[in-house]
């Protein structure tokens, strides 16, 4: 409710979710990169990027070190992708093998 909403707006959300706005954010997201982290990667689609969850950003705290989180909206693209069909949807991916669960 509202006191969500009033802790959401003063927290760093971006600071441990990225929102990510286009394909390129995300294969960038996705990717392993040299010398990054090989971390597990949580993508959340949600039904707008602008839709802060307070349970996201205490995940992304709490597995802060082993998994890495992005926002993205259910844009055609992203539905696509990933098939989901439920707006709060949590995919997990391996940056290793690409592959999704």
């Amino acid at each position: 409710g509202a006191v969500h909403q009033a802790v959401l707006e003063v927290v760093p959300y971006a600071d441990r979710v990225k929102l990510l706005q286009s394909e390129a954010e995300l294969d960038s997201f996705l990717r392993l990169q040299p010398a990054g982290s090989s971390g597990a990667r949580v993508l959340v689609v949600v039904d707008d990027i602008r839709r802060l969850l307070l349970s996201v950003y205490t995940a992304a705290g709490k597995l802060q070190g082993t998994h890495h989180f992005a926002q993205v909206a259910a844009f055609r693209w992203v539905i696509d992708r990933f098939k989901v069909q439920r707006f709060r949807s949590f995919i997990v991916i391996d940056p290793a093998t690409r592959q999704g669960a």
